[in-house]
């Protein structure tokens, strides 16, 4: 058995980007759901920065100069806030059906329950 899972992103009428989770199998899909906004979500021990924001310098700025302690700190937030974002991002895509069908893979090729 196929065992794949593909996250698609859906644009719906509302202009609120979705996303769903399809299991290749048989072509069953969730129901969309929207997923935290990097654009709202705060940096801790930042003056108002969001993740957005920050992911944009870590990648542009901080990568060619990350010896000043303080840029140290700024990733480091940057570093838990992408965390913290990116499992609340899962939760959003695996609940319902596609905890049962990640569950069920994760078994399929050997994992545990």
């Amino acid at each position: 058995m196929h065992h794949t899972l593909t996250i698609r992103h859906q644009h719906s009428a509302q202009q609120t980007d979705a996303f769903v989770v399809q299991r290749q199998s048989d072509g069953k899909q969730t129901d969309p759901c929207t997923l935290p906004d990097p654009r709202t979500i705060a940096i801790p021990r930042t003056d108002k920065h969001t993740l957005q924001d920050d992911l944009h310098w870590y990648l542009s700025d901080y990568l060619k100069t990350a010896n000043a302690s303080t840029k140290h700190h700024r990733a480091e937030s940057l570093v838990t806030a992408l965390t913290h974002w990116g499992e609340a991002c899962f939760k959003a895509l695996f609940s319902g059906r596609a905890r049962d069908w990640q569950h069920d893979f994760s078994l399929a090729l050997g994992g545990t329950a």
